[in-house]
């Protein structure tokens, strides 16, 4: 895409870019009358610049919500009874939707898919809990929206299940108990949040090797936070207050340096980088310079869910999608290619035995959802 073009040009080449662009905040290309007036005014590269969007990045992520219009053809099917609707890492979206291609070839299958990449958010499956339309099936979203939404998560806690899956003890050896009391959400896999350490920007202060480190008032100004990546974002916040109280969210806006997506953290220069970025483990694996390292967290790696729930009276209709998302198959995914730790039972992630996970819990996230809330808008929004 040449992004010296107009934003008209652009969007008459390409059929989804000016919805795309809608969706990143350009809300006066709604009107056909903007359209057709402002966009050709304007090149792409100055719109991004107004709105502090990185080309590179912009480009990557219209890539992948292209495919996934693409995709979404492939598996239409309106007149299918059953739907499976909701969001997966990005960095996944694609082998899994190649593997689900296989697992529904050939089968007679009366469900509708429609899962899309995370970094697009859960828009299009909350409308339906709002405005009281018919909801999916079963459900899968990264982080923690469904359960931060007091009416949506109660309207979940009513009709949805977790289905008693079991789940891979590893996780229990490094110190986690991802298996819901309450039965609502299955856990299917787990995005990691690491530090990527910019050595030159350390000056004499001592290598952060823990989060009782990161807070210790020694990187004011100094942290990056992945602001933009909203599950992984929430993540972070929801369980330093877990861990650490209200006294660690406060330490961490102390050293809140600025926001950048995980892709900029790794490749940000010296002009443009904090001290310490907080970043998803599957980024942090790509640095290249010397000068940045990647540093696993003491304590563990804050780790942000993603969830599977599916409505009790649907269970015996999408059996055979329930046992797809928890087959090893699914599994290797996860894990392999995207470096998400899987829950599937018998799945090595390949993991060393020092990388824990640090985990909010499900006491906090079932019971006192409204304190957490209260308390954490104090120094971030939630």
């Amino acid at each position: 895409m040449d992004i010296n073009q107009t934003v008209y040009k652009l969007c008459t080449q390409n059929k989804d870019l000016r919805d795309f662009l809608i969706s990143k905040g350009f809300n006066n290309l709604s009107s056909d009358a903007m359209f057709n007036t402002m966009a050709k005014m304007i090149k792409l590269k100055d719109a991004l610049k107004l709105k502090n969007i990185d080309a590179e990045i912009f480009q990557e992520e219209y890539k992948s919500f292209s495919s996934k219009v693409i995709e979404n053809e492939n598996f239409e099917n309106k007149d299918s009874k059953y739907t499976i609707e909701g969001a997966v890492p990005c960095p996944i979206r694609v082998p899994l939707m190649e593997s689900l291609k296989d697992f529904s070839t050939g089968k007679d299958i009366d469900i509708d898919f429609d899962l899309r990449s995370a970094n697009l958010g859960m828009d299009f499956v909350f409308d339906k809990f709002k405005n009281k339309e018919k909801l999916p099936d079963l459900i899968t979203t990264a982080g923690f929206e469904l359960i931060l939404d007091d009416k949506i998560y109660e309207e979940v806690k009513k009709s949805y299940t977790d289905c008693n899956i079991p789940i891979n003890d590893d996780f229990i050896k490094r110190g986690v108990d991802l298996k819901d009391p309450e039965g609502i959400f299955h856990i299917l896999g787990i995005v990691p949040a690491v530090f990527i350490v910019n050595k030159e920007l350390l000056g004499s202060r001592k290598m952060p090797n823990s989060w009782e480190d990161l807070l210790s008032g020694e990187f004011e100004n100094s942290i990056t936070i992945p602001v933009a990546d909203l599950d992984m974002y929430n993540a972070i916040l929801i369980t330093i207050y877990a861990k650490f109280g209200l006294d660690g969210v406060k330490k961490l806006k102390d050293g809140f340096f600025s926001k950048l997506h995980p892709a900029q953290m790794v490749k940000a220069d010296r002009n443009n980088a904090a001290c310490i970025s907080i970043c998803p483990y599957f980024f942090a694996t790509m640095i290249s310079s010397d000068s940045l390292k990647l540093v696993w967290p003491k304590e563990g790696a804050v780790i942000s869910p993603i969830f599977m729930t599916a409505k009790k009276e649907s269970l015996k209709n999408v059996k055979d999608a329930i046992d797809y998302f928890t087959s090893k198959k699914v599994g290797q995914i996860f894990s392999f290619n995207g470096k998400f730790p899987s829950t599937v039972v018998g799945i090595d992630n390949n993991l060393s035995e020092d990388q824990k996970f640090l985990w909010a819990g499900w006491e906090l996230l079932n019971n006192k959802r409204e304190k957490l809330k209260s308390q954490i808008s104090q120094y971030f929004d939630l």
